[in-house]
């Protein structure tokens, strides 16, 4: 048995064949191409589950148990390198959860306990895989140092939190040694930290914890490297990050923490990388990709995250 699922304009949304009532079913998106084939008990989702992407590569595969993820699971990208992995615990997640970047290098590190909540060390890597960040979670909360490194690895920040509540924030002086943590009053208030050599780290603001206005990170000669715009301490505006050479690395704009507009990322001899069209946080419209002299490779074309076509 089949039956399809339309939009008001009666564009297909997706095709469903069950193989086996209650148990096996499997869709098609609108151009017919398999999206996802799980088990279901009871109409609900129960038993072994694959996503596919629409050039038929895996997106991901698990299981449900009684409508929630429960077990292994695991994501992947288009090009079938390894995306993300972890353990879900009915439909929370538990324990270490990796994240990687599509080289294959570690990007996110991630641990919970048994209740879903973030439980230990959580640390995130640049793409290179040296470490950008580092902090510790009891129940569910950021509680002690925080670190932040530079990507060749110089300290350049530590904040310093009780039980979720940021108290105040430190950094190296010149002699490589920490000086005395600067409290922070109601999370509010102008943070800006040094590097060793004295040159500036990060500079930003907080209100009420949230951070505010432009987020600005540096290189440990002074070349800026990054700069954020934020609004109630979420992506609101261009993310720029920038070559050791000053050129532009990414463009990205955001509202409200999802990319909406076009991304851009740059080779470093400046010629233009990528440029990706999202809709909020999802793929629409075309993609273009580029070599390292500018010229285009590449064109794909996007409906609401599904590739619909490749020139």
């Amino acid at each position: 048995m089949s039956f399809k699922s339309l939009d008001t304009n009666e564009v297909v949304l997706q095709h469903i064949t069950i193989t086996n009532a209650d148990t096996s079913y499997s869709t098609l998106d609108y151009l017919g191409n398999k999206s996802r084939v799980f088990h279901m008990k009871h109409r609900i989702f129960h038993g072994k589950s694959e996503n596919y992407y629409s050039d038929a590569s895996v997106s991901s595969t698990g299981n449900y148990y009684n409508d929630d993820k429960h077990g292994n699971w695991t994501y992947y990208y288009r090009s079938g390198k390894l995306s993300k992995e972890g353990k879900y615990n009915y439909g929370n997640y538990v324990g270490q959860w990796k994240e990687y970047y599509e080289n294959g290098n570690l990007k996110e590190l991630t641990e919970y306990d048994n209740e879903g909540e973030l439980n230990g060390e959580n640390s995130t890597y640049y793409n290179d895989g040296a470490l950008s960040y580092k902090t510790n979670y009891t129940d569910g909360e950021r509680h002690g140092e925080t670190f932040y490194y530079s990507p060749s690895g110089s300290l350049q920040q530590i904040r310093h939190f009780e039980n979720g509540v940021l108290i105040g924030y430190s950094h190296e002086n010149t002699n490589k040694e920490l000086i005395n943590m600067i409290p922070i009053k109601n999370e509010s208030g102008k943070l800006i930290s040094y590097y060793s050599n004295g040159s500036i780290s990060k500079k930003m603001t907080l209100e009420n914890g949230l951070i505010q206005g432009n987020y600005l990170e540096y290189y440990e000669d002074g070349t800026l490297f990054e700069r954020i715009e934020f609004k109630d301490g979420k992506y609101n505006g261009l993310k720029e990050r920038f070559y050791p050479n000053a050129n532009k690395q990414i463009v990205s704009p955001y509202y409200y923490s999802e990319i909406h507009g076009v991304y851009k990322s740059y080779y470093e001899n400046g010629k233009i990388n990528k440029e990706i069209t999202y809709l909020y946080g999802t793929k629409h419209g075309e993609s273009r990709y580029y070599d390292n002299k500018g010229e285009l490779t590449k064109t794909e074309h996007y409906y609401n995250g599904t590739l619909i076509k490749t020139e």
